[in-house]
Parts: structure tokens; sequence; C-alpha cells
């Protein structure tokens, strides 16, 4: 499917995401001019679109500031394109479907495009890149969690058969992203949880059977060993005893 030139965020997304700025680069960036991703691997099928890959570009925040976001985002198409390390004609362009930097979610791929971004995991996956080297210079700002999570629920509304937020290296041996995702994992499922109790009509028994349907949701997810989210969820549900607890409402036998 290609995106479309205009994309909105769920409805139902938190003010300080939803308000994260989106720039299509896709007309923009080069590509090789042998194929594109599309040519080279066909198109994928929307259904087949089971995962979020995030990334980081291994570009230190220091090295690349004298670059603007479209620059910088043509120098890393162009270097990909130039190199030999996959194909010897090189790759056909950018290698991820979304890049952020500066706060800003760029566009730069079609999701039925096959890119490089995960060994031999490129088939299912949706490849969200913040720019930046988190494994060894810098750390996430409020502003890149703000556009990296906005990424998140922009691009996954788009997945009808998603299952699964992963981070590159717990698909294959590399240290990107860098960045803790334990945490992204909890950040995200705070944010499910808000929006999943905006989403109900302002009534007493609709915002119980919201908190329900939630606590259901964490719950299964916490004690399934094989989910990747279990200790994200079980994180929140003890964050929710706690103040069970402390409000008196339960008492630890």
């Amino acid at each position: 499917m290609t995106l479309p030139t205009t994309l909105t965020y769920p409805s139902n997304l938190l003010s300080n995401l939803s308000s994260v700025q989106i720039v299509d680069l896709r007309p923009v960036l080069p590509t090789n001019p042998k194929y594109t991703w599309e040519s080279l691997n066909g198109f994928r099928n929307l259904n087949d679109l089971t995962t979020i890959v995030f990334h980081h570009d291994a570009l230190s925040k220091a090295s690349t500031r004298g670059y603007d976001n479209r620059t910088l985002a043509t120098r890393i198409a162009q270097s990909h394109i130039n190199t030999k390390k996959n194909r010897s004609e090189g790759d056909a362009g950018f290698p991820y479907h979304a890049w952020i930097r500066n706060g800003v979610i760029h566009i730069t791929n079609n999701l039925e495009a096959l890119t490089y971004g995960v060994a031999s995991n490129n088939g299912y996956t949706v490849h969200i890149c913040v720019s930046g080297d988190y494994a060894n210079h810098d750390t996430l700002t409020d502003q890149d969690r703000n556009a990296l999570y906005a990424a998140y629920f922009l691009y996954k509304q788009w997945l009808p058969k998603f299952r699964q937020l992963m981070g590159h290296k717990e698909l294959s041996p590399t240290a990107c992203p860098g960045y803790d995702m334990a945490k992204v994992r909890k950040d995200i499922a705070s944010i499910e949880l808000e929006m999943s109790l905006n989403n109900t009509p302002n009534t007493a028994l609709a915002r119980i059977f919201g908190f329900h349907t939630r606590y259901q949701d964490l719950y299964n997810k916490a004690v399934n060993a094989k989910d990747p989210n279990q200790a994200a969820a079980q994180a929140k549900l003890l964050d929710i005893i706690q103040v069970a607890i402390d409000k008196g409402y339960y008492v630890p036998q």
C-alpha cells in the first residue's frame, strides 16, 4: 500500500504526540538509477506486515549538527546507494520507512517497499529510525521520544495484522537501536492505556469497562513468557497494584 501524501494520526492520540510534524521526503530522496526497492524486491502485502522495528542511524548528533534534515537524509540515502555491502550495484535507496530527526517524522519509503532494515527479517517488518548514535554517544530527548512514539502509532494504524514492536538488536546481532527497549515498551503501554480510557464515553461504566479491557490485555501479556511485551506489561500492572495499595484498596496477602 502506498501511503497517502497527507497522513493523519489516530483520533485519540495524546496531544503531545499528535502535534509532531510529519514531512514526506519520498519525492525528493535519491534512489538507485538501476532500481527502486519495489522494482528490486516486489511489493509486500499489507497483511504480511506484523512487526514494527525501531532503529538508530548510528550517526552521532554532534557529527551531523551542520546538516539540515533533508540534506542529512539525502546523504544517508546516497551512502546506501553507494555501498556494496548488500548488492554489487548498491542498495535501492533510503533503508527505513520513517526517519526521525529534530522532533520531525520523515516519511522515506512506501509501506509495501521491502528495504534492507534487518537481515533475513524484512518481509514482515516496518522500519522506524531515529537519528543519533544511542549505543555510544547520544540519549533520547523528550523530543526524540515524542516523535518516535508518534511514528509508532502513525504506522501501527495501517497494519491490520500488527503483532509486536521490536528493537533491531532483538532480531539480529547489533547494537542498534542503542536505547532501552524495555522503557520504550513501558512508555507505549502507558500511552495506550491513556488512549483507551480517553476513547470511551465519559460515564462511570464505560470507563470501568475500558479499564477492564486494558487490564485483561496487560494481564495476558504479563503471564505470557513468549510475549515480547511481557516485561512492560508486568511493570505497568505492578504500578497499578502499588496505587491500589497506597489507596488502601488492596492488601497483599
